[in-house]
């Protein structure tokens, strides 16, 4: 069996980067050149991994500004809403309010995961927030039943995962939200349900997933992902 080493969650932005980012916003660059920064930022987190010696490497997610947003703003039938604390931390989120139903219409990670296969000379993840984070994190104001919403999302992320699979060489699905201690019996099955349909749905080989709660796995969830 082969051990692999790699970084769960994101990279800090380094701070030539974070002038970019606020320069753009602000129109003093233009997108060609705040993409030449960008690209100089992502190549330097491709090596710094690399020169770490570790095996399975990420984009750093550079420009994700919290885990649900680029799917957020990319996703049909989706708007912003306000800022919420990300589990009991001192992180923050822009909330998904589901408007209308949810629509997947274009490659939303495909641009990073294709840089990163091209820059790294190991194996490479893509990370997509997995469909019961996506859920528990999310407002509804549209679906009539959370069965049609969990039906909709795992759609939406299948086909943003097949069009990564010829890139990467796992998908990571980030699932914090399975091991919050405050969750039932009954969510906490359902939520791998999600994760298991998802698998279904995509058709992968499970040796090729890997799945990120982040927080303590305490024996009732560990049991039940098993």
């Amino acid at each position: 069996m082969r051990l692999y080493a790699g970084i769960c969650g994101s990279f800090p932005r380094p701070p030539e980067l974070r002038r970019a980012i606020n320069e753009f916003r602000e129109g003093k660059i233009d997108r060609v050149e705040f993409e030449e920064r960008y690209k100089a930022s992502f190549k330097r987190v491709v090596r710094l991994q690399e020169d770490n010696g570790l095996n399975l490497l990420t984009s750093g997610l550079l420009l994700w500004d919290d885990l649900l947003r680029p799917f957020a703003e990319n996703l049909g039938g989706i708007r912003l809403g306000r800022l919420l604390r990300f589990f009991d931390n001192n992180f923050y989120y822009r909330c998904p309010v589901i408007v209308d139903q949810i629509r997947w219409t274009r490659p939303i990670t495909l641009d990073e995961v294709r840089g990163l296969s091209e820059a790294a000379s190991r194996a490479v993840k893509a990370v997509v927030p997995g469909p019961y984070t996506f859920l528990k994190l999310s407002e509804n104001r549209f679906y009539g039943s959370k069965e049609e919403l969990a039906d909709d999302v795992v759609q939406a992320l299948r086909q943003e995962i097949e069009s990564l699979s010829d890139l990467a060489d796992f998908i990571q699905l980030d699932e914090p939200s399975l091991v919050d201690p405050e969750l039932g019996e009954d969510d906490r099955r359902w939520g791998v349900e999600l994760v298991n349909a998802l698998l279904k749905a995509i058709g992968i080989p499970r040796d090729k997933l890997l799945i990120a709660t982040y927080f303590n796995l305490d024996s009732r969830s560990y049991s039940i992902l098993l």
